[in-house]
C-alpha cells in the first residue's frame, strides 16, 4: 500500500509551478516509476519460471538464477536512485521551508536587530504610557544615544505643529507598505485574533479583533474595536500589527 500511494505521487509528479531545480527531482520520481514497473515484471517472471520448474523433466535452474541475478541488480539501482531523490526531496523541503520563512519573517521587529529604519519611515511610536500613534521617521540618532527622532503623522496639522519624539528602538513597530512586502509575504492575521491598529480617520493604535482578513480582491482587514459597540471597520493592512508585549500580557 506505501508503494502505491508513492506511485500516485509519481504519477502526478511535482506541480509545474515550483521552481526549475525541482525538474531533476521529477525526472527522478518518474525514472523510479518506471524501475519499478521493469522490478514488477521481473518478479512475476520469476514466480512463473518458478510455478513451471516442477513440472519439467529437466529444470532449467541456470535460467532460474539468471532472473534472480537480474531482478537483485534492478533492485539495487532503484534503491540507488531512491536514495537519489529521498537527498532531493530533502533539498527542496529544505528550499521551501526557509522560502516560507523568509516571506513570512517577523516583518514588525527590528530593535535588537541591528536594522537601521531608513529617514522617512512610517511607524507606530509609543509616545507615552499605552499610548501609540502613526509616526514618521526623521533621523536615526547613533551610540551611544541609540533613539530615533520620528514625527507625528497627522496631517491635519502643519509641519511645524506636530509633535516631536526622541524614542527608544523598543518604542517603535515598523509599518512597511504593499509594494515592500506585498500579502504573500507577510504574516495575514486570522479572524478572531487581537490585533493592533489604527482607528478609521485618526493616527491612533487601538486593540482590536480580526472580523475578516485581506485577500487580492480586497487588501483591506475588516476589524471589531475595542469599545466601540460591536462596530466592523476596513483598515488598510499596513496600519494593521501585532500586539505590542505590553499589551499582550
Amino acid at each position: 500500500s506505501d508503494w502505491n500511494g508513492f506511485q500516485m505521487t509519481s504519477r502526478r509528479g511535482i506541480p509545474s509551478s515550483l521552481p526549475a531545480e525541482t525538474k531533476e527531482l521529477k525526472r527522478n520520481l518518474r525514472e523510479l516509476h518506471q524501475k519499478r514497473n521493469v522490478q514488477q515484471r521481473d518478479f512475476d517472471e520469476c514466480q512463473k519460471f518458478c510455478e513451471k520448474l516442477p513440472t519439467e523433466k529437466k529444470p532449467n535452474h541456470r535460467g532460474l538464477v539468471k532472473r534472480y541475478m537480474k531482478a537483485v541488480r534492478d533492485a539495487a539501482d532503484e534503491m540507488t536512485l531512491a536514495q537519489t531523490c529521498l537527498q532531493n526531496m530533502v533539498r527542496y523541503v529544505e528550499h521551501r521551508v526557509e522560502e516560507i520563512y523568509q516571506n513570512n519573517a517577523d516583518i514588525w521587529t527590528h530593535a535588537g536587530t541591528g536594522r537601521i529604519l531608513p529617514d522617512g519611515s512610517k511607524v507606530a511610536a509609543c509616545t507615552s504610557e499605552n499610548l501609540w500613534v502613526l509616526a514618521l521617521v526623521d533621523h536615526y540618532l547613533p551610540a551611544p544615544r541609540n533613539r530615533y527622532h520620528v514625527v507625528d503623522a497627522d496631517t491635519q496639522q502643519a509641519m511645524e505643529n506636530r509633535k516631536h519624539y526622541k524614542l527608544e528602538p523598543s518604542k517603535l513597530i515598523p509599518l512597511p507598505d504593499l509594494t515592500e512586502y506585498p500579502l504573500n509575504k507577510r504574516r495575514i492575521f486570522k479572524p478572531g485574533e487581537w490585533v493592533f491598529a489604527i482607528f478609521p480617520r485618526t493616527t491612533a493604535f487601538y486593540r482590536a479583533k480580526v472580523v475578516q482578513s485581506p485577500n487580492k480582491k480586497e487588501p483591506k482587514y475588516k476589524l471589531e474595536f475595542e469599545d466601540d459597540n460591536g462596530q466592523r471597520r476596513d483598515v488598510e493592512t499596513v496600519h494593521v500589527v501585532p500586539l505590542p508585549q505590553l499589551l499582550t500580557s
